[in-house]
């Protein structure tokens, strides 16, 4: 009992110390829980500004395209489970695939009308054609094939793995 009597006596000399201490403590806690959010990997590409969801959805009209984003949080757990799994789908169909970090690009996140993650939205040029709340890949699958997206032959799989591994080998 004497023990803890010292303790609180130490901290009601010094709160400021404590309050630090503890700020410090539950930081580390939160940084080691969370992890480093997962990577898509496959032809995953980031948006991070306005400017890149501008260039996407130009590239999208100028092709008469089709491009799936997913649209997630790092503190989210269900974004981070289906980060892999997002990944290995770009990998088997011939559209684009984008990831747009709500927290980092909010002004993407609020005129895409974002209320929930993991959200994803597939559009057509610029039209969103379907927008599904929380990981579900067979409504993905669905929403693509619906569109005409094909699925990649092996051939060019294994090209696209390539020109994956040689753009993050030139990095």
């Amino acid at each position: 009992m004497s023990y803890v009597m010292g303790l609180l006596e130490w901290v009601y000399d010094r709160p400021l110390v404590a309050i630090v201490l503890i700020f410090i403590v539950v930081k580390k806690l939160k940084q080691y829980r969370a992890g480093p959010f997962p990577e898509s990997g496959g032809r995953v590409e980031t948006i991070g500004s306005t400017a890149d969801w501008e260039a996407a959805v130009k590239e999208a009209e100028a092709k008469k395209g089709v491009f799936v984003v997913d649209f997630y949080a790092t503190w989210c757990p269900p974004c981070r489970a289906s980060a892999p799994i997002y990944g290995a789908l770009s990998l088997k169909y011939a559209c684009s695939f984008y990831k747009c970090d709500v927290d980092a690009a909010p002004d993407v996140a609020r005129a895409a009308g974002i209320s929930a993650m993991p959200t994803f939205k597939v559009y057509k040029g610029s039209h969103c054609t379907d927008t599904i709340q929380g990981f579900n890949q067979a409504a993905i699958v669905d929403a693509i094939t619906r569109l005409g997206v094909d699925k990649l032959d092996d051939k060019a799989l294994q090209d696209k793995k390539k020109t994956v591994e040689e753009s993050k080998k030139a990095e």
